[in-house]
């Protein structure tokens, strides 16, 4: 249908409370007495509410309110069960039977979080809901609120690993109430599921679209079992705008009922931001739609899959689907295979919940082979850090630290690269060190600007090019910083390929994450009317996974790790939790032998080195004083050239991680076929006979000034001593 549009100005009202409004105002706030239902009463076209309950403050009860280890009793010894299943996106947190006493008259007692008990009947999936929280360890109602005015409880969050809160939904039997939880009464045998998330919604067929040009709409149905969201007829699509006077209360633009197919066509004769969702819900959740002038987008057939009346349709990565893939692969002790893999999906994974993502991040607390290496540390930090992790005290090492000793004053790791000064900074700056306050930061930034070519990339690498835009897009108050990402971002417009892409998919989600840091539409990265994201798209295979089928698995894991955070359009800034630094341990003044390391040098050819406060020695429990002597003197003295690989080629040395054992796609720009992915090369372990032997110095050195300060202290006080005996005599 045709329509055409007024043109309303937007005030800036926040979405969030649209939203807000909008789940307040769902029908499960609908008095008890007159909402009171059996399994046989509900339809697919209610609409959706939140539910409502909590374990650590609410129990059940048919007469008084009793702890948590106890269960519904009612006179009756029959009971009706159920199936219910608890889910977070692709995970399920907890599946079982749940048993309820078998009367539609029996009561029972639940408390809310602030103390309020409320009698609802005890059949209900509420009360059932309750039982099984009390019951098992895998998940706890953490906030249950209750509201007088609507005679309504409402779940507000559930806890796994992590709290999940204002977005709970339930389905019976695949269909979604239009009621609360306590007062849908279980006949038994449903099959239930709680699931965080929307029970509708509508997706467009392109984001953006030419004024005068049509866009298809299609209203989706969320299949729970599944995580999946399937086309459903009859629903009311409208297009709308904020506003400006009542935020709840949107502009309705246009209209229409979802055909056979669930779709509605829409044709907007005006420019601007508009919203597109269901009337049915309110208008929650929306999507958004962009309408722009004909000249910005091109009158064509994009290359990421078609389109219909000469609109360009872009396209994006499923992410569901990607995510899905990815746990389909998980291992029985929680990783992904190698290290490497294994780091990288926990941070594409980053702010995850559910069974799935906490063995994730128990396998990693422990991980440790395969690492040696400064650019491993730093891949291992992100990793912890996106799961929230702390990467001093959370794992099996202080990862911080380890980075830290490989700072030899002036940059991270080995002189001759830059992607090891690259990487140190996103955990570092994230564990409580910042530009502005510490000086090992400082002085990596300006590292890192030093080895900018004049092309405007690092190393003529679009990896490691599109990663430094993430690190200096964080500092842009330095004087050099903004020109140094406009000749960045000039670089990588260079090397944009007809089809959108940069050459490879890995290469295209880091130059995708770097168009993120630069705040910048993805229209002005179109090429040949496709953009980054149109190519990952055409990647995605049917099972979710980015790269063909028959490339090896590995890859396809490390590439779908790679792809999700750019069609999230997530930079590893935004995916990584911020820690604070420990409190600072002062350690003592140091003398080693004469080193090119740093320190003053005098003239019997020692250095006195002062240890600064803020770096930490080491204490782990199997490390002997000799042993951190070692470790302080060699974190600030050597001056060892870490050994590089001969079969890595240096533009490929872009990222954290070893080279892969499996061959991954080429590259247009790698000489010779080189493995075009990001390649961290491995530091050698070996260092020189002389710091060896100046630990050696030193432990003897200490060993001597140790003794001589008791001896004199002893000598002093037993000199003391006498003396105050004969002034008494």
């Amino acid at each position: 249908m045709k329509i055409s549009t007024k043109n309303f100005k937007l005030r800036g009202v926040c979405l969030i409370s649209f939203a807000v409004f909008a789940l307040f105002y769902s029908p499960v706030f609908a008095d008890d007495s007159t909402s009171t239902s059996s399994s046989t009463d509900q339809t697919n076209n209610s609409t959706s509410t939140p539910i409502l309950l909590d374990n650590t403050t609410s129990t059940a009860t048919s007469t008084d309110p009793i702890d948590s280890t106890s269960t519904i009793s009612d006179a009756t010894t029959t009971v009706r069960s159920a199936t219910f299943n608890i889910r977070n996106g692709a995970s399920v947190i907890w599946s079982g039977e749940v048993a309820v006493p078998d009367s539609d008259t029996a009561t029972t007692t639940v408390i809310a979080t602030d103390g309020t008990s409320v009698e609802i009947k005890a059949a209900s999936i509420l009360a059932a809901l309750v039982s099984a929280d009390a019951a098992q360890p895998e998940f706890s109602i953490s906030n249950l609120q209750y509201f007088a005015s609507f005679s309504a409880f409402y779940v507000k969050c559930i806890t796994a690993t992590d709290e999940a809160c204002d977005n709970w939904q339930y389905a019976v039997n695949g269909n979604v109430p239009g009621f609360g939880a306590d007062s849908y009464l279980l006949a038994g045998g449903e099959n239930i599921f709680f699931f965080y998330g929307y029970p509708r919604r509508v997706s467009l067929s392109s984001s953006t679209i030419n004024v005068g040009s049509p866009v298809t709409a299609t209203a989706e149905i969320y299949v729970p079992s599944s995580d999946s969201y399937n086309p459903t007829p009859g629903l009311t699509i409208g297009v709308v705008q904020q506003n400006p006077d009542n935020p709840f209360a949107p502009i309705e633009i246009a209209t229409s009922t979802a055909d056979k197919n669930g779709q509605a066509a829409f044709t907007l004769n005006a420019t601007g931001t508009y919203q597109v969702g269901l009337q049915e819900d309110f208008y929650f959740p929306t999507t958004d739609l962009l309408v722009v002038e004909a000249h910005q987008i091109a009158p064509a057939v994009s290359a990421g899959g078609g389109g219909e009346g000469g609109v360009v349709v872009h396209h994006n990565v499923d992410v569901n689907k990607a995510q899905q893939f990815l746990f389909s692969h998980q291992l029985e002790n929680g990783s992904f295979g190698p290290l490497l893999y294994t780091d990288w999906v926990a941070i594409a994974l980053a702010g995850g919940s559910g069974g799935s993502i906490a063995n994730l991040a128990e396998y990693l607390k422990s991980a440790n082979s395969g690492m040696s290496a400064v650019t491993d540390y730093e891949r291992h930090a992100m990793a912890l850090m996106a799961l929230g992790i702390n990467p001093y005290s959370g794992a099996s090492a202080d990862y911080i630290q380890k980075i830290i000793d490989k700072f030899d004053g002036t940059q991270v790791g080995d002189a001759g690269l830059v992607n090891d000064d690259i990487f140190a900074l996103f955990p570092l700056v994230r564990a409580g060190y910042s530009y502005g306050g510490d000086e090992i930061i400082q002085k990596i930034n300006s590292f890192v600007l030093s080895k900018q070519l004049i092309n405007g990339s690092w190393e003529d690498s679009v990896d490691l090019t599109a990663a430094a835009i993430q690190v200096l897009s964080q500092n842009t108050s330095g004087a050099d910083v903004p020109g140094a990402i406009s000749r960045a971002r000039a670089y990588l417009a260079a090397h944009q390929n007809s089809d959108g892409g940069f050459g490879t998919s890995y290469s295209t989600s880091w130059a995708a994450q770097a168009i993120t840091a630069l705040r910048e539409p993805e229209l002005n990265w179109t090429k040949n009317y496709s953009t980054p994201y149109d190519y990952l798209y055409s990647l995605q295979a049917a099972d979710g996974g980015i790269e063909s089928t028959s490339t090896d698995l590995n890859s396809r894991i490390w590439a779908t790790s790679y792809a999700i955070p750019a069609a999230l359009n997530k930079t590893w800034w935004d995916l990584l939790h911020s820690f604070a630094k420990p409190a600072p341990a002062t350690s003592p003044v140091v003398s080693v032998p004469g080193s090119s390391g740093g320190g003053s040098q005098n003239q019997n050819g020692t250095s006195s080195v002062a240890v600064s406060a803020s770096t930490t020695i080491p204490t782990e429990s199997s490390t002997s004083s000799a042993e951190i002597i070692e470790n302080v003197v060699s974190s600030i003295t050597a001056t060892s050239t870490p050994q590089l690989e001969s079969i890595v080629p240096k533009s490929n040395v872009a990222e954290i991680k070893s080279s892969p054992a499996q061959p991954a796609p080429k590259s247009d720009f790698a000489e010779e076929q080189a493995d075009t992915r990001p390649i961290l090369v491995l530091e050698s372990s070996t260092q020189p006979d002389k710091r060896e032997k100046s630990s050696l110095a030193n432990i003897i050195s200490f060993g001597y000034n140790l003794i001589s300060f008791t001896a004199n202290a002893f000598s002093s006080f037993v000199s003391k001593l006498v003396s105050i005996v004969l002034s008494v005599i």
